[in-house]
């Protein structure tokens, strides 16, 4: 079940939030153009934050850029690929198998933005009525 967070003071941007279930993942592509599968927590027009095995986020860290591929498991975001990524943040808590990232899209069209923001309201709304 997806999950909406309207976020707080230093978010800029409404976002969605899924759930594992909901198997949304981004494939992305390395700078050594290693491509991997990494599960998508959550999304909104500024980025999003992906939570990968720690092993599959290697040789990460704040500041690498990533370019994703195409998010797969929500044909409504189709239109996002070959969208720069640059990591903003990592969380590795060494208790979890899991760290995660936060990405910001460096790539990005006024016109994409909008598109990912009426995603985020529309499932939003959607989510509002499943109560």
């Amino acid at each position: 079940m997806e999950r909406v967070h309207d976020g707080d003071d230093r978010r800029r941007f409404k976002r969605i939030m899924f759930s594992a279930a909901d198997e949304i993942v981004g494939l992305v592509q390395f700078p050594n153009d290693v491509e991997v599968a990494f599960k998508i927590a959550d999304i909104g027009a500024g980025g999003l934050r992906f939570i990968p095995q720690r092993d599959e986020a290697v040789g990460i860290r704040s500041g690498t850029t990533l370019l994703l591929l195409r998010i797969q498991g929500k044909k409504q975001l189709k239109f996002l690929s070959g969208i720069k990524l640059v990591v903003k943040w990592i969380i590795d808590e060494s208790q979890f198998a899991h760290v995660m990232l936060g990405c910001e899209y460096a790539t990005c069209t006024e016109n994409i933005r909008r598109r990912i923001e009426a995603f985020v309201a529309a499932e939003t709304k959607k989510s509002r009525q499943d109560f």
